[in-house]
């Protein structure tokens, strides 16, 4: 069994993994306990319970955890790192919980003051460095799909700035809490009447009339398909605005397979070429360069 267990703990979800001594992934774990469902002094109860299955004895495994954790609803909260900031300079400065014998650490976020602007992230710094190191880029706009979407530059394999968009959440919000939710009856997925949405995005009129359109238009696009169309028209508005403060050549979208899927093909009606990668991957290749310049194997 591995000395490395990776923990990505959010606001609503928990996932870990652990890897063998050649960092393969062994096994994982999921659960939709995130961080708002505990207090403070519980969150150390759960990690050991629920992670027992891999804390075999004698071993003291090294556990990393990123994302919400280490917010001030978290176990402990951890400094941001200001841009521009690297792989290193995060690895630097893993926060170790004190007073405890486990050896358990939380990653820093980023933190960016530029353009008047406050942005913030917690673990999707991680997906971009790891990223970087699975393709060996130097130099790129990193995409991050997801709840809260992010869009980083990297520049010498730092992150310059970053924006965040709420674009997942606001997906949810729409087809759940407004009267769209009766027009959109189906959760599937499907593609033309996605990418028509994109294109719509492209349109004037702007984001709050073009989703007005999803009811307008809803028996001419068919109710099972508004969902997709809702998806489009969202995502191709984020990628719309996004790409005016973000022009470069090279884009890595980092995220699971469909949100990856979804952005690589919304991109391409914005004539933008990318590569994509998958997070977890990603998660796992940082935190192993972490993990071994804690072991000192860097220095």
């Amino acid at each position: 069994m591995s000395n490395l267990i990776i923990v990505d703990w959010g606001t609503s979800n928990f996932r870990a993994i652990i890897l063998d001594d050649r960092f393969n992934i062994v096994d994982s774990i999921s659960s939709n306990s995130g961080i708002l469902q505990f207090k403070k002094n519980e969150f150390k109860t759960f990690l050991l319970d629920i992670l027992k299955p891999w804390l075999e004895k004698p071993l003291n495994p090294t556990i990393l955890m990123s994302g919400m954790i280490g917010s001030k609803n978290g176990w402990h909260e951890t400094s941001y790192l200001l841009c521009e900031t690297s792989l290193d300079k995060v690895s630097n400065s893993l926060f170790k919980i004190p007073e405890i014998e486990e050896n358990i650490y939380i990653v820093p976020g980023v933190k960016t003051l530029k353009d008047n602007f406050i942005d913030l992230m917690r673990g999707e710094e991680i997906q971009i460095f790891g990223a970087l190191k699975t393709l060996d880029i130097n130099n790129s706009i990193c995409i991050l799909p997801g709840t809260h979407s992010k869009w980083a530059i990297i520049e010498n394999k730092n992150i310059i700035n970053f924006k965040t968009n709420m674009t997942g959440e606001l997906f949810n919000t729409i087809s759940t809490y407004t009267i769209l939710e009766k027009t959109i009856k189906s959760k599937g997925f499907h593609n033309d009447t996605f990418i028509k949405g994109v294109e719509l995005s492209k349109l004037s009129g702007g984001l709050l009339n073009h989703i007005f359109q999803i009811r307008a238009q809803a028996d001419t696009i068919g109710e099972d398909f508004t969902n997709s169309f809702l998806s489009g028209i969202l995502i191709g508005h984020e990628i719309k605005e996004m790409k005016v403060l973000f022009s470069k050549n090279d884009f890595i979208v980092i995220g699971s397979t469909f949100l990856n899927d979804l952005y690589v093909k919304a991109l391409k009606v914005y004539s933008i070429e990318s590569t994509s990668i998958d997070s977890n991957e990603a998660t796992k290749e940082a935190m192993k360069y972490m993990y071994k310049k804690l072991n000192k194997e860097y220095m």
